[in-house]
């Protein structure tokens, strides 16, 4: 089973489009959709990611742990709506505290994704990510997050999916 972790409907709802045998049930206050071979969790914006996703996989017991939904441009290479599979997923409290706790996904994984992302001729690419928990605005904050690893990405969720899933030992 995967378990996909989205903080919003919009997003949630896309990750549907390919079944119509869903099971919608709570978690702990989370909404949660069940389909043959995955589950969707929607997480809400921000650190409740982090609730969100280890009270999923400790109910589920998934085999893989995924973070989609949107994300800000920071990489002034991106395109408006082109994909970035994150190799790697920094949080921004890390920048200035000396600890340097990074979440890497699983190299199969992304390399999978790029696979299916190509073979449906979407314009994709692999990069960073670093996770706020305020939303990031301005060119000059932008730039800042930007200029810290180069990431490619700003969001506020996958950090937490990501810390989650490593805690029990699942790709991500």
């Amino acid at each position: 089973m995967i378990a996909v972790f989205a903080a919003m409907e919009i997003e949630v709802k896309a990750c549907l489009t390919w079944t119509s045998n869903i099971r919608q049930t709570e978690l702990q206050g989370f909404p949660v959709y069940e389909t043959e071979g995955a589950v969707i969790c929607q997480t809400g914006i921000g650190i409740r990611a982090r609730d969100a996703s280890e009270a999923t996989l400790a109910c589920y017991e998934p085999a893989v742990a995924l973070s989609v939904g949107v994300a800000g441009g920071l990489s002034p290479k991106l395109r408006a709506g082109e994909l970035v599979i994150c190799e790697r997923v920094d949080h921004e409290s890390h920048r200035h505290s000396g600890f340097d706790a990074i979440v890497l996904s699983h190299a199969g994984l992304v390399e999978a994704a790029v696979a299916a992302a190509l073979g449906m001729r979407l314009s994709v690419s692999t990069g960073s990510s670093i996770t706020v928990d305020e939303l990031a605005s301005g060119a000059d904050e932008k730039s800042a997050h930007h200029a810290w690893k180069g990431h490619d990405i700003v969001e506020m969720e996958s950090f937490w999916v990501g810390e989650a899933a490593a805690k029990r030992g699942l790709p991500f």
